[in-house]
């Protein structure tokens, strides 16, 4: 049994070999995917030596404090073994490739001393005072090696990742700044003939010239047709901002704004038997609510697209965010005498 171990143990070594050797061949998920393979390699290879060393140890031709260094040695050297494969994967630490001799060098040797133990000519050939400290106390200092090194790997990969944050956030500054010139610029271009929906531009939240663009809106000549025109063909900033335009709520802009919600309405009505639950869309759906409180305060008649808008909501499952919409309209249609 231990000799078909033994070989098993040794082809696993030259697969192992192969795959450490080649380890960053490859694009990233090749690469990837060796590391895992390599990995999985280790804990079997180092398996099958245990096996090996038990087997071979009932056999009587291996001391017992021999047991007592590879019980402690194994799984250091198996644990050593898996932080070279993590020192080898990082191309950019040179030092760490230094370390492939690793799970190499220890495995051939514990092959080599397992095939030591299990055959007597080799056991006469090498006389045990020189094979068993060359072997363990080999193993011994490779498996100690990696980790002064893992550590070093760490605080530069810690480092690294720091500097390319400075270096990310750096990047986000100079181009926020560079966007706010270039929005400087188009605003500075801006006259009391250029169209609303450039305007509207600079009137999105946190945008530092909304105030301004707002102010110019209000002393646009031509903020009333252009609004009716956006309004009319669905466009949603003038209805976001309706309450600062200052608009005149004319017939007309009052049938063009009720006919928008009344799409705007139409355009959440479920397509599916079992919809969403309603806060999914909850935010979508309500953002026009400012703006009918607004109509209604100036006495536009949006009632079909109120109504519509309580009527496609209700096909939604019942829940607190639903209700909470429904009684805002239900406040509305009462707000402008409208039986429920």
């Amino acid at each position: 049994m231990a000799p078909i171990v033994l070989i098993l143990a040794l082809l696993l070594w030259c697969g192992l070999t192969a795959t450490l050797f080649s380890l960053n061949s490859s694009d990233a998920a090749g690469n990837g995917l060796s590391q895992a393979f390599a990995i999985l390699m280790i804990f079997a290879l180092w398996g099958l030596l245990a096996l090996a060393l038990l087997l071979i140890g009932r056999q009587g031709t291996m001391p017992a404090w021999v047991g007592v260094y590879a019980l402690f040695l194994l799984p250091l050297s198996c644990a050593a073994s898996v932080a070279s494969v993590e020192l080898l994967r990082n191309q950019w630490f040179v030092a760490g490739r230094l370390t492939i001799a690793v799970p190499i060098v220890t495995a051939a040797l514990m092959i080599a001393f397992c095939a030591w133990l299990y055959m007597p000519q080799l056991r006469a050939a090498l006389p045990a005072k020189l094979a068993t400290p060359a072997t363990w106390g080999t193993v011994l200092v490779l498996s100690l090696l990696p980790w002064p090194m893992l550590t070093k790997l760490r605080r530069e990969g810690k480092e690294r990742y720091a500097r390319v944050q400075e270096e990310f956030k750096a990047q986000e500054v100079r181009e926020a700044e560079s966007q706010r010139e270039a929005d400087l610029l188009k605003f500075k271009q801006l006259t009391p003939e250029s169209p609303l929906r450039e305007w509207l531009d600079f009137t999105t939240d946190g945008n530092e010239l909304r105030s301004r663009a707002l102010e110019g809106i209000r002393n646009l000549a031509r903020r009333q047709a252009d609004a009716e025109e956006m309004i009319g063909f669905g466009l949603d900033l003038p209805m976001i901002e309706l309450a600062n335009l200052n608009l005149t709520p004319t017939a007309k802009f009052c049938a063009i704004a009720g006919e928008f919600l009344r799409k705007d309405a139409e355009s959440f009505r479920p397509r599916v038997p079992d919809p969403a639950p309603y806060s999914v869309m909850a935010f979508r759906v309500e953002r026009h609510l400012p703006a009918m409180h607004w109509l209604v305060e100036h006495n536009c008649d949006i009632d079909v697209g109120v109504a519509t808008y309580a009527e496609v909501v209700k096909l939604y499952p019942d829940e607190k965010e639903r209700q909470g919409f429904l009684d805002k309209l239900a406040a509305l249609r009462a707000k402008r005498g409208v039986a429920q």
